[in-house]
């Protein structure tokens, strides 16, 4: 694995802090009341998802990864199986259609297995891997759907990368480097995380609720840039991998997990404007 900058260092360090301590704020759509944080930590405990809270979402989440991971490592499952709960997996994320011919063709091949797992070895090992450019969007594939089903496979190493994920790690980064000195007059090639946007508004994308951008610092758009999904869910990963490890090795500090941080994530990245 290539070896972290030392911007990405100093990033794994602001939030091992922000976890603890770090405030946001905003408005939702639609009258809902108005949503805040006091740290990240507090972020994660907010975490909701449709009707199911937290507790009911992990309970969910786990027998998901339970039952993809034992079709993965299972020779004896066939493909129809591991098939059956990568659906159930894009039905708990709300992304029912997206790809649907891909696993649809995997598992008629009998490559789905195959895949998942090379997928999976590639967002562990990152795009210094030989294998990488197999992430073409018709072998291998990465978005909405599949960085769930990724994630799952292997949740300690992996998260799900989506729009909202990558709005906040565009908003953690904005803030690191503005309490640099001196302070950066762009953002660092390794820390230019893609956000994604949601619910739709009118006006310029620049203007869009989840674009952490802010002069001089821009984040590109994760479906405006080139097919690098993957490479940013590579980044995050070992960035948070790095933040669970600071935080369990301290004897001081409460055990987390990379979900834990995904969640935490997830709410703050509803809206970073």
């Amino acid at each position: 694995m290539d070896k972290m900058t030392d911007h990405e260092v100093g990033l794994v360090e602001f939030i091992v802090q922000a976890w603890n301590k770090f405030d946001h704020a905003y408005q939702p759509p639609k009258g809902e009341p108005e949503w805040k944080c006091t740290s990240l930590n507090n972020a994660c405990k907010q975490y909701k998802w449709g009707k199911l809270t937290r507790e009911e979402n992990n309970k969910k989440l786990d027998d998901l990864s339970g039952r993809l991971q034992e079709c993965l490592v299972d020779a004896s499952l066939n493909n129809h199986k591991l098939h059956h709960v990568c659906l159930e997996i894009l039905e708990w994320g709300g992304v029912e259609g997206v790809s649907s011919a891909w696993f649809r063709e995997s598992c008629e091949n009998g490559v789905l297995r195959e895949k998942i797992s090379k997928g999976v070895k590639l967002l562990k090992e990152g795009p210094s891997h030989d294998d990488w450019e197999r992430f073409d969007n018709e072998d291998l594939v990465m978005n909405s759907a599949l960085t769930k089903v990724y994630a799952l496979a292997d949740p300690d190493n992996i998260p799900i990368y989506d729009g909202r994920v990558g709005a906040a790690m565009g908003l953690l980064v904005r803030r690191y480097l503005k309490q640099l000195a001196p302070r950066p007059c762009e953002v660092p090639e390794e820390l230019a995380f893609r956000w994604g946007g949601g619910y739709t508004q009118r006006g310029s994308r620049a203007r869009h609720p989840r674009n952490p951008s802010e002069p001089p610092y821009k984040f590109e758009c994760l479906r405006s840039s080139k097919n690098d999904h993957e490479e940013w869910c590579w980044r995050t990963g070992r960035i948070l991998r790095q933040v669970v490890d600071t935080i369990n090795n301290d004897p001081g500090r409460e055990n987390i997990s990379m979900r834990d941080l995904d969640d935490a994530l997830f709410m703050v990245g509803r809206i970073v404007r």
